[in-house]
């Protein structure tokens, strides 16, 4: 027997001579694209509010006594909808001459040809000649900054870029001023675009308003070629689409753009503007392309054959003088799980188990203790949009994972509390219901803070050891309103970089971990670089597991540095910007016998210490594996 329910909260309607139904609440269009009927439109959008500006989805509808904007007509029981009749043709037509009216018509110059939906609709929709033969108004560009171009002349008034930023990046960049054929759309002061976001209002331009500044005249989007790839920038790993010319993606100056790919699981149909523009770095001017050595003060180019036997009798010299715990190894951690595990077995192979990846850590403990299973909880969006509460522990989302940053946002907009423990108050992009701005050992006092909050409250028992820990932590009345919504919410405790960087990393661990343990909210380290959780689930690093029982331990980066060693291969990592404490870095790596960098870029730093340049595959000249969290 049907649920009465549901049959109560469905409609059922004729829709282009068919019958078909729908829930109570949708629009035609919502519908009609489900049914795989196309409805032309210019405002609409899946992700965005309804505006229903543009009138491009008029369709005849027998309850009307006009067509009706099917992006915000609401479907009801026994409508008859009708979207090639004579009278929606009629609007439809008439629209698209009145949009046209101002537009430039300059195709043939604009990069949004061969992908612009005025073009497409206005061959599919419109009528094959204007009767408009007076001037038409133009509209001063306005400097957005280097990343989106402009040409407004051409703007047909959508208002999806300034609904994207209100509603989707939480960062309102651009808003409309004036009406009619005065309306513009700009920044109000003239600060150009500040949201991490911003490339996706290209995406979404329907016109060619707004461009790929960088792809300016560079390339027609019929002459691109798709490659799936995933973005290298944080560990997400947003899903992407790497355009290249014909001569195929092995070649970096045929990287011509990237654009999202859709995935509702991770970044939807979003990526953010370091995934979107990082591409151009692939032509630096810094690029290395051949192996070099160096020859007293300067450098010479060398073939592969030399450099690899080069640092072959290096390495050879340092294991018979000094012994393998004299080399130490450090990985970026955006390298493959299969670099990891090349990486690892060289090593191993020499006896040498100094090798690590997380750069920017001091305190490694909460991770050395445990080799496996993986320290960390996988990031679900789909719990996190059901979520009571967020707590951000050291963490600057909004920065260090942008699209997560997005997630956040709307599940703050569907009624999730969002809790901050943070060295400074940041520029969030969504509404924090309470923010605890402490550093440095404040941070772990706050924490501690709030667990004996949770005891005071009667709903957590203390065991004696922990007891014994926080007898002298005195509570204030923010732990105990962070402990009053913890206690009764579930979802997500977020650790930052700034809580994995902290000296005190593996206490802040240690005091998240026990508010899950006793709570509902699941602890999630988002760790930084491309692959620190593939990289830490093949064991690479100074813990390595010999047996069940057996464990060989290294040296973590900061103790490779703060006990300089006397040959370093450094695979696709700049120390002087990547470490903890990168004037010691420097200092190390200035002292050592022999620097073997594996990069695919020079710097002035990198030709002071190094000794050995190899050049390294770029982000999207390789395949390989990640791990995404």
């Amino acid at each position: 027997m049907p649920d009465t329910q549901t049959v109560a909260k469905t409609i059922t309607f004729v829709l282009d001579g068919r019958e078909v139904s729908g829930r109570v609440g949708e629009t035609i269009i919502q519908v009609a694209d489900r049914e795989g009927i196309y409805i032309p439109r210019f405002c609409y959008h899946e992700r965005l509010s309804v505006a229903a500006n543009c009138r491009m989805c008029l369709v005849e509808v027998n309850q009307g006594k006009k067509t009706l904007p099917a992006c915000h007509a609401s479907i009801s029981q026994d409508m008859v909808v009708n979207t090639k009749s004579a009278a929606t043709k009629k609007s439809q037509q008439s629209i698209m001459e009145f949009l046209l009216i101002n537009h430039p018509l300059d195709c043939p110059v604009c990069d949004q040809g061969g992908q612009c939906e005025l073009q497409d609709l206005a061959m599919g929709f419109g009528k094959g000649a204007s009767r408009y033969d007076n001037r038409k108004r133009a509209v001063v560009d306005e400097d957005l900054g280097p990343l989106v171009g402009t040409d407004m002349t051409r703007c047909i008034h959508c208002t999806r870029c300034v609904r994207f930023g209100k509603e989707i990046s939480g960062v309102p960049d651009l808003g409309a001023l004036g009406r009619g054929e005065d309306m513009r759309i700009l920044s109000y002061l003239k600060s150009g675009l500040q949201s991490e976001m911003s490339g996706n209002m290209i995406d979404l331009c329907p016109v060619g308003a707004l461009t790929s500044k960088p792809l300016r005249y560079q390339g027609r989007s019929w002459s691109f070629i798709n490659h799936p790839y995933y973005a290298a920038h944080d560990c997400l790993h947003s899903h992407i689409y790497v355009h290249t010319y014909d001569n195929g993606l092995e070649d970096s100056s045929s990287v011509m753009r990237v654009v999202p790919r859709r995935c509702e699981a991770v970044n939807a149909i979003w990526i953010s503007d370091r995934d979107r523009f990082s591409y151009l770095g692939l032509q630096h001017q810094d690029r290395l392309s051949q192996p070099m050595i160096r020859d007293g003060k300067t450098w010479r180019v060398v073939d592969w054959e030399t450099a690899l036997t080069q640092v072959a009798e290096k390495i050879q010299m340092v294991l018979k003088d000094h012994g393998p715990e004299q080399i130490g190894a450090l990985l970026s951690p955006n390298s493959t799980i299969e670099e990891g595990f090349i990486c690892q077995k060289l090593l191993h192979a020499l006896g040498c188990r100094n090798m690590d990846y997380r750069h920017h850590q001091k305190d490694t403990d909460y991770i050395d203790s445990v080799v496996h299973p993986l320290p960390v909880t996988f990031l679900d969006f789909d719990v996190l949009s059901k979520s009571d509460c967020v707590l951000l522990v050291g963490s600057h989302i909004r920065h260090e994972q942008p699209v997560a940053s997005l997630r956040l946002r709307a599940a703050s907009l569907g009624g999730t509390k969002v809790l901050s423990i943070n060295p400074i108050a940041y520029d969030w992009n969504f509404e924090c219901a309470d923010e605890a701005v402490v550093a440095g050992q404040a941070l772990v006092e706050f924490l501690a803070s709030c667990i004996v909050s949770l005891a005071d409250s009667g709903a957590v028992q203390l065991t004696d050891r922990w007891r014994e820990r926080l007898v002298h932590v005195k509570t204030n009345a923010q732990s105990r309103r962070f402990a009053k919504v913890l206690i009764k919410s579930h979802g997500y405790i977020i650790l930052g970089h700034y809580a994995q960087s902290h000296p005190q990393a593996s206490i802040i661990h240690k005091l998240c971990a026990y508010i899950s343990s006793v709570t509902k909210m699941k602890l999630v380290i988002m760790t930084p670089g491309t692959n620190s959780t593939g990289l830490h689930t093949i064991g690479f690093g100074p813990c390595h597991r010999v047996d069940s029982v057996n464990l060989s331990t290294g040296e973590s980066s900061y103790q490779m540095i703060d006990r300089p060693k006397r040959f370093y291969l450094l695979q696709q990592t700049e120390l002087e910007y990547d470490h903890y404490d990168a004037s010691l870095a420097l200092s190390a790596l200035e002292r050592a016998e022999t620097v073997v960098a594996m990069t695919s870029f020079t710097s002035p730093q990198l030709l002071k210490y190094a000794d050995i340049l190899l050049p390294a595959a770029c982000w999207g000249e390789f395949s390989g594996t990640w791990m995404s969290l």
